[in-house]
């Protein structure tokens, strides 16, 4: 399936009819002389990467990293993070269950260690790009930045903000092969002397090779730029995502008599699941707000502010056990199934301080912040039941499309409230030794407060209430080393660690 970027299209077109326009000019005028012109390109269209938190060189970050630009993102058409992903080393993408981003990064897997503008972004959905300028994937442990979780690296998108100084629009429209379609505009404008507004919106029709497969998606966010003076900035962002679409698991595998199970063969369309209750619904608004000043050309700090509202709800059927085949022929399948709601808000405040001195002959660059925040969770799930057998699994002849017996997700299996408060310091001098040599240094305090009401345990009616706390208290450092032979190459050791609470 090869999706069409009109705007790529477009622009080859016009570089052809340049190109034709050429040569008939050079039929005319064969004797004129054409000046030689080489034009160099590269995707890496910024040399620092924002999640770091300061203004620090690629070659001077003693870590993996991968960075994937706006032009390369445009330029490959891709729609959501999971696309981007599969281009991006030491990472793979796994399926999600048909509703969320899921990849493994060095062999852990993750729906959760996702960022924007260094906020966390944990609640499990497709992210669109429609409003990124650029994806960072930074591997290994990242504690001392992000803080909890990060075990096998994190994802970090930079968000398209409001400019100052420049106007423009942009629309992106693409289509593929099963009539799937997305539309996509960025808008931008100084609407008052030192005030910009920007203005990035999305639509896509989700269609696929797969029977019963559809959904939409569609999301805004306007955001607005001002800056109240030569050394200060402020920024404010909204962002309202909703989605809906069929929730596929896929096709199982088959179970023969002997030897190992085999993929399924000549039903790559088949649907196994319902139809009308494989669903997945989302609906979230995340406000940002940020302040950025410069105290001195040594001195800069920033402040972040932000909320967010997420409410998802995700069904479905699956096959649980391989397509048991009989006689040469499919005989039976398994299904099992379940519904997942999830409600949450998160309230994060993250500043930082970043110092560049010198001391001596070492050059320092010195990152001093804090992050404290408040997220609250309302999770339940219900098992499916079917009413031929009263139970969340059955057996039942194999058909294309599935005959499935009728059921009803009627059985509580979680019904959890939870509440985290936390509150971070870190501390990180990066220190230039030499021209060759540098060296990272950096420690990170954490606390976390948990309380979980579980509302099952508390109705069953024994003596447990169903009320839970536990506090946590981390440290977690980070040290590197870095040595540049030449001015284009770093060869680096490190050390970090992160965490779970």
């Amino acid at each position: 399936v090869r999706s069409v970027n009109f705007q790529s299209f477009m622009l080859r077109a016009l570089t052809a009819a340049a190109v034709f326009g050429t040569i008939q000019s050079d039929q005319v005028i064969a004797d004129e002389t054409i000046d030689e012109i080489v034009v160099q390109g590269k995707y890496l269209s910024i040399d620092k990467v924002d999640s770091v938190k300061t203004p620090t060189p690629i070659l001077n970050i003693p870590q993996s990293l991968t960075i994937l630009t706006e032009k390369l993102i445009q330029e490959q058409a891709f729609q959501n993070l999971g696309d981007a992903m599969r281009y991006t080393p030491g990472l793979s993408v796994s399926q999600g269950e048909g509703h969320r981003d899921a990849i493994i990064i060095r062999g852990i897997q993750t729906t959760a260690d996702f960022f924007v503008d260094g906020i966390r972004d944990d609640v499990q959905y497709y992210r669109p790009l429609y409003n990124t300028s650029q994806i960072e994937v930074l591997r290994g442990p990242n504690a001392l930045l992000f803080g909890r979780g990060g075990g096998g690296g994190v994802v970090n998108r930079v968000q398209k903000k409001a400019e100052l100084g420049v106007s423009f629009t942009q629309l992106d429209v693409s289509v593929d092969t099963f009539e799937a379609y997305s539309i996509a505009v960025d808008t931008n404008a100084e609407v008052l002397e030192n005030v910009a507004f920007r203005f990035n919106a999305y639509y896509q029709e989700l269609d696929n090779h797969r029977d019963f497969y559809g959904g939409e998606s569609y999301a805004i966010n306007p955001t607005l730029t001002y800056k109240l003076g030569d050394e200060t900035t402020a920024s404010l962002s909204w962002e309202y995502v909703d989605d809906d679409r069929t929730v596929d698991r896929g096709v199982p595998s088959i179970a023969v008599a002997s030897g190992p199970k085999k993929p399924l063969e000549d039903y790559e369309d088949t649907f196994f699941g319902s139809p009308d209750e494989n669903l997945a619904t989302l609906e979230a608004h995340l406000l940002r707000a940020r302040l950025d000043h410069t105290f001195s050309d040594q001195l800069r700090g920033n402040v972040t502010l932000h909320y967010a509202d997420y409410d998802k709800l995700y069904q479905n059927l699956y096959a649980s056990e391989s397509v048991v085949v009989t006689a040469g022929s499919f005989s039976d399948v398994e299904l099992d199934g379940y519904r997942d709601m999830t409600e949450r808000e998160n309230l994060i405040l993250q500043a930082n301080l970043i110092g560049e001195l010198r001391t001596g002959s070492i050059d320092n660059t010195i990152l001093f912040g804090i992050e404290m925040g408040n997220q609250e969770t309302v999770n339940a799930r219900n098992d499916n039941v079917f009413a031929q057998n009263s139970d969340d699994q059955l057996v039942f002849r194999f058909s294309d499309p599935l005959s499935i017996p009728a059921f009803s997700f009627s059985s509580p299996a979680r019904d959890r409230e939870s509440e985290v408060d936390f509150i971070s310091v870190y501390l990180q001098n990066q220190m230039a030794l030499t021209d060759e040599f540098v060296l990272l240094l950096g420690v990170r305090y954490d606390s976390f407060d948990f309380d979980v009401l579980d509302i099952i345990e508390q109705n069953d009616g024994d003596a447990i209430d169903g009320n839970y706390d536990r506090k946590d208290n981390e440290v977690t450092p980070r040290f590197g080393f870095i040595y540049k032979p030449v001015d284009n190459l770093s060869i680096y050791a490190s050390y970090s660690e992160t965490f779970l609470p």
